[in-house]
């Protein structure tokens, strides 16, 4: 399910691009958003934390929770999405996102065509209005159909929902069974309560 929704969201950013000939300025290497708030829906941390385990020896997955936990514990002083903080996944040499072939929805369909907007924002430039706005409804639609199968939808900071899915790998099953709250939410974006009211205004206009 996560692998489809992931295809489809960079097809629709990539048909939009070319409609509207936008040429992203984005190159392999560069790491100015990568130090953004980003949120994950709960089946993109199962999805990462699943191809984690794969990916990773036992040793270096204890690196990674250790450092998920710190960053988590700092992110957690912040009520907002202000803060800038390095993102675990960034290769200290490299530059490169060391889990891009399963890096987050978020960070699929985050580009920018304007150079000096990226610097001057601190790696924050507008996005293009057309592709959050069809992005958007097809994360909602994909976070509908879960929802409508009685599993909890919501969001989540990346660090600390991936440090909590990785430390204890049951929360899986939990989810599954259609158990709440599994991880914390981002209180100020309210997820879960929109995707409750867009399902019951739909099934509004249905009737």
């Amino acid at each position: 399910m996560v692998e489809s929704w992931h295809k489809c969201s960079e097809g629709v950013v990539d048909r939009i691009k070319n409609g509207k000939s936008l040429k992203s300025i984005c190159q392999k290497g560069c790491s100015r958003c990568c130090s953004l708030h980003v949120s994950l829906l709960t089946p993109d941390v199962f999805f990462i934390a699943e191809n984690l385990t794969k990916d990773f020896s036992d040793s270096k997955l204890f690196f990674i929770k250790k450092r998920l936990k710190i960053r988590a514990d700092k992110v957690e002083e912040y009520i907002d999405d202000s803060y800038r903080m390095e993102c675990v996944f960034l290769g200290k040499t490299s530059g490169q996102c060391i889990i891009y072939k399963y890096r987050p929805e978020a960070c699929r369909r985050f580009f920018t065509n304007d150079e000096k907007d990226c610097i001057e924002s601190n790696g924050s430039p507008l996005q293009d209005g057309a592709v959050f706005y069809s992005t958007g409804i097809l994360s909602a639609y994909m976070a509908l159909a879960a929802h409508n199968n009685d599993l909890f939808i919501d969001s989540h900071e990346v660090s600390k929902s991936l440090y909590m899915a990785l430390d204890r790998p049951l929360l899986f099953k939990k989810w599954l069974r259609g158990e709440p709250n599994v991880f914390p939410d981002v209180k100020w974006e309210g997820y879960h309560q929109e995707i409750k009211k867009m399902n019951a205004d739909m099934k509004i206009k249905i009737k």
